[in-house]
């Protein structure tokens, strides 16, 4: 696993009871000729528990377009019950519900993300692209003596 650096990224305006980020970073990629920096970022807990990642945001993303968690986890070949899990994890982590869930039956059922769902992709979409720039940004003014060049393999 690449190192992990802790920042702070609790808000106080959202109502979000996080209290951290892990960035999960180190790793670099190799364009057609060049080699760049490549951040994972992670929310996590105080005990460094991961809640929330670039994946939970493209869940998300998926049950906007669907309007069905089924239909955002089969298009990310998950299964229902890990679906479910994922989101229960990032909202009891949050404290906040983030997806609201229809039952099925004759209306079909159905979820739909709350406002502070819509909010948490919107946020956490914009805090990923800060830290990637800062990331490249720190990259080249520390590498900018060395020629990186993709490896052979």
């Amino acid at each position: 696993m690449p190192p992990v650096t802790r920042i702070g990224c609790s808000s106080p305006a959202t109502g979000y009871r996080l209290r951290g980020c892990l960035v999960y970073g180190g790793a670099m990629k190799a364009g057609k000729d060049e080699v760049t920096v490549n951040v994972r970022v992670m929310l996590g807990d105080a005990e460094g528990y991961p809640i929330a990642g670039i994946g939970v945001v493209w869940l998300l993303k998926g049950i906007q377009k669907h309007r069905s968690i089924n239909g955002a986890a089969s298009d990310m070949k998950l299964s229902y019950p890990k679906a479910l899990r994922i989101l229960r994890n990032l909202e009891n982590g949050l404290g906040q519900q983030l997806v609201t869930r229809n039952r099925g039956g004759r209306s079909g059922g159905g979820a739909e993300l709350t406002p502070l769902g819509l909010d948490f992709i919107r946020r956490f979409s914009r805090m990923e692209e800060q830290i990637q720039r800062r990331a490249e940004q720190a990259f080249r003014k520390q590498f900018h003596r060395f020629r990186l060049h993709r490896s052979g393999g």
